[in-house]
């Protein structure tokens, strides 16, 4: 099922590939988005840094939102191509996000602005309402995860990191909303450490503690990719402890 921010992804880009901004080389202002697209500034939001991450936009402080057009792709585009890939492997989409995300969780900490935490707060408190044994829950609670950490990374004030990041992460949504189910009613206690983990995260940011942030963030990941071992038992699962050995 499509979450409001899918949908509202998927207006943005038909007007701009097909509709009312094909020939504009920027977008409206926020202000006037809201208005075309019936929708919250927060939700508007959302959805143009996902767009940006995506390399359809780059968002550009008050000069505005430019369009990417085709020949002006970005690394996130190119690295979209990957879900072509049948050899690209979820295990190993992890392993690269483990690479990205626990140095990014430690530049965060050291980086991060009021309004980065408030946005990681705000995702915290959506995904506590969640009821994980409700099917339904299962895609919305993947959207706030993705943005949770996708916040932290743009936290981390390092573009070229982002815009990797969300290229791989993009291949990675396939991978959690197929084993969601998995990974909170197979396995006991997972959502409630998932997220004891992800608060843990945020407050090791908040607490500007880098080496607690990137801790944590590795622990969180490593635990992922001991799920996708247990989904997927890949043969050869003991060259991969190299990422983080025993995961208890």
């Amino acid at each position: 099922m499509e979450t409001k921010r899918e949908r509202l992804i998927q207006r943005l880009t038909e007007e701009i590939q097909t509709g009312c901004f094909r020939a504009a080389s920027r977008l409206p202002p926020e202000r006037v988005l809201m208005e075309r697209m019936g929708v919250t500034r927060t939700l508007l939001r959302e959805a143009l840094m996902t767009m940006e991450g995506m390399g359809r936009i780059s968002i550009e402080g008050r000069s505005g939102i430019t369009i990417v057009r085709n020949g002006e792709e970005k690394i996130g585009q190119g690295i979209e191509r990957l879900a072509q890939w049948p050899s690209v492997l979820s295990g190993e989409i992890l392993e690269v996000r483990l690479i990205l995300e626990v140095p990014a969780a430690k530049f965060a900490a050291k980086a991060r602005s009021e309004a980065d935490l408030e946005q990681m707060d705000r995702c915290l408190a959506a995904l506590s309402a969640f009821d994980h044994r409700d099917e339904k829950d299962y895609a919305r609670g993947d959207e706030w995860d993705f943005l949770l950490h996708q916040t932290i990374m743009r936290a981390a004030g390092n573009e070229l990191l982002l815009r990797v990041y969300e290229g791989v992460a993009s291949l990675m949504r396939d991978f959690t909303r197929r084993y969601r189910g998995v990974l909170f009613n197979r396995i006991a206690g997972w959502a409630e450490r998932a997220f004891r983990e992800h608060t843990q995260l945020v407050e090791a940011i908040r607490a500007r503690n880098p080496e607690e942030a990137g801790e944590t963030m590795h622990r969180h990941l490593c635990r992922t990719l001991k799920i996708d071992r247990f989904v997927n038992d890949p043969p050869d699962r003991s060259a991969r402890d190299v990422f983080c050995g025993e995961i208890s």
